[in-house]
């Protein structure tokens, strides 16, 4: 265990969030008693889908759990309104950017908060990314503890979650050496993944009405009894015990990635979970698991042999799944204040593409299938149930009836089109298309309802592009504005400029650089640029990227802790850039004159 700051104390900071720590600390003092909570249920926080996070909660009384932590996480966490401050725990499956894209930004809006202590659970090394922090904001500090995997298993009053690590098959060791020497998980530079098995601790249990008058057993003091475990003789002789009138115990959810190929052999070959394979209903509740959820990528839940993995699970498992082709993710209020300002300038702000659900294209696997969609809920505690009720399907032609159906501001709005088709007469009349500038997320410090971090696509011409800025998230913006057409975009995007190194302006691009290499369908710039080039089968450009010369730190801890990145950018530090550079990024981005561009026309900060 590795208790870690996530940024340097700063004694000018500490009173600004002393009242809100003090008011967490109450709060979270209320789970020291020794009882379970009565209230559990896991709620889907992002479904996945092109350029968005697949992300899963469980809410208790007191306490949340956080499994994976992509890009753009804290932001479904506003949407949806659900309170950052109860986090007190995150699980990672991997080390990879689609379950750790969205970490930095989360801790830092913990920080900001007040929450005091965070406990982290996942891969090795993946805990060393909040030492990035000290260059990107100021606070006081939160305390991040890490739970190594040799620990095997973490128990608060709630849960006791099992971690089962397997190994990519391609980096495991020889079958020999494995079998005589145990690996060292909290130090190997491995590709791991880690599942995790939640069994609920037993609360008190109820006893169920409904049995004890099936029985036509009265209220009395053999109630007592029963509910201690034992058994009970009544006055007609019978003997009762306790199982035969209480209610059942809350079986286990579990959370499971396979993010590439390299990882399917040994996950479906691992003895931890070999054990909760064919069970029934006399299987005792102890040794089953529930819900199995899925995190893991649509073109590995297609293969036959995930699939025959699956159903070995018995058929009172059921198994939530997400599809990557959906693309109903999108933030309701995001697509109702676009609508509305389309009726002011279709031009300037474009319908955004119409959401729907498309048809799924996986193949009928089990009959117990349950298709993760935002804000689905599955509740465990007080009663199992799934529940759609707070699942929303933005409807672009009833936002817009909100402001057609006002007279008042019906004609406010013709009067401002006339007023717009008056003035643009008188201009010049000109049919160039570009430049063409469009505003991803002008956000500060953070996103909110209505804006994303920062990030503007400088669009060229019709095959140039640069990204100015590149704040979290921003491979969301882009499949939210282009739809179908983002592939044919990414393809023209050549250059990447970063202004300053504060976490809204650049954590998106570390996500792409960490994926160029190897390509395992993580969420991202980078790797969905990858993805449109090799559609096209076309030979792909490094990524110009002119940035701070804090950015090669980065870089370099992206490089040799997470993924080897360097070889897939061409960075030029804008402290340093000599005439011979500039030439250089001229040919790169394919650009007449770099010198007369904006962005090197001003001084530039570290």
């Amino acid at each position: 265990m590795e208790n870690l700051n996530v940024q340097p104390k700063r004694k000018e900071k500490i009173g600004k969030n002393k009242k809100a720590k003090l008011r967490i600390l109450k709060t979270r003092g209320s789970t020291n008693a020794s009882s379970a909570s009565n209230l559990i249920d896991v709620h889907i926080v992002g479904m996945g889908g092109k350029g968005f996070p697949k992300a899963v909660m469980i809410n208790t009384t007191f306490t949340r759990y956080l499994f994976n932590c992509g890009e753009g996480v804290q932001r479904f966490l506003l949407v949806d309104k659900l309170k950052i401050a109860k986090i007190e725990h995150l699980f990672l499956t991997s080390k990879d950017w689609s379950s750790i894209g969205g970490l930095i930004g989360l801790l830092l809006s913990l920080e900001e908060t007040g929450v005091p202590k965070i406990t982290l659970h996942g891969p090795p090394n993946v805990e060393g990314i909040s030492s990035m922090c000290k260059h990107l904001g100021q606070s006081d500090g939160t305390q991040l503890e890490k739970r190594a995997l040799t620990e095997e298993c973490f128990e608060d009053n709630n849960f006791k979650f099992q971690y089962v690590p397997f190994f990519c098959e391609d980096e495991r060791t020889d079958e020999a050496e494995s079998a005589s020497k145990k690996p060292r998980l909290d130090s190997l530079p491995v590709e791991v993944s880690v599942a995790y098995i939640c069994t609920p601790k037993p609360s008190e249990r109820k006893i169920d009405i409904l049995k004890c008058k099936e029985l036509d057993i009265r209220p009395g003091p053999s109630f007592n009894l029963l509910k201690t475990g034992e058994s009970v003789t009544l006055e007609d002789g019978r003997v009762i015990n306790s199982e035969d009138i209480l209610k059942p115990l809350v079986p286990s959810p579990s959370f499971i990635n396979c993010p590439h190929s390299g990882f399917l052999t040994p996950l479906i070959n691992n003895e931890g979970l070999k054990k909760y394979q064919n069970t029934d209903e006399n299987t005792p509740v102890e040794m089953t698991v529930d819900l199995i959820i899925h995190l893991t990528p649509e073109h590995i839940l297609k293969l036959p042999e995930y699939q025959q993995w699956m159903n070995s699970f018995g058929a009172n498992v059921k198994h939530m799944i997400f599809e990557d082709t959906f693309s109903n993710a999108m933030h309701d209020d995001g697509s109702k204040i676009q609508s509305h300002l389309n009726l002011l300038h279709p031009e300037l702000f474009p319908l955004l593409p119409a959401l729907t659900t498309p048809t799924s294209t996986l193949p009928d696997m089990t009959t117990n299938i349950i298709r993760g969609e935002n804000n689905l809920k599955y509740h465990y505690k007080p009663y199992t149930q799934l529940s759609r009720e707070l699942i929303t399907q933005p409807n672009l032609e009833d936002f817009q009836s909100e402001i057609t159906r006002n007279p008042e501001i019906t004609e406010a709005i013709d009067n401002f089109k006339q007023e717009v088709a008056k003035l643009k007469s008188e201009i010049p009349k000109d049919d160039r298309v570009y430049p063409e500038i469009v505003f991803l997320g002008t956000g500060a410090s953070t996103s909110s309802k209505y804006r994303n971090f920062s990030g503007i696509l400088l669009r060229l011409d019709d095959s140039k592009s640069i990204m100015l800025d590149c704040g979290e998230a921003t491979i969301s913006q882009l499949y939210d504005h282009y739809g179908e057409k983002t592939d044919s975009i990414l393809r023209t995007l050549n250059g990447v400029f970063i202004s300053h190194m504060h976490a809204d302006h650049h954590l998106t691009f570390c996500q792409g650089t960490s994926l160029a290499v190897f390509a395992k369908g993580l969420s991202g710039i980078i790797q969905a640029r990858l993805d449109a080039f090799g559609k096209e089968k076309k030979d792909i450009t490094s990524l110009v990227v002119a940035a701070p010369l804090s950015m090669k730190r980065w870089i370099d801890y992206i490089d040799s802790r997470i993924y080897p990145v360097s070889a897939a950018i061409k960075l030029f530090p804008l402290q340093r850039l000599k005439p011979e550079d500039k030439l250089n990024i001229e040919k790169l981005l394919q650009l007449d004159d770099v010198s007369g561009h904006f962005f090197f026309s001003k001084n530039v900060t570290d």
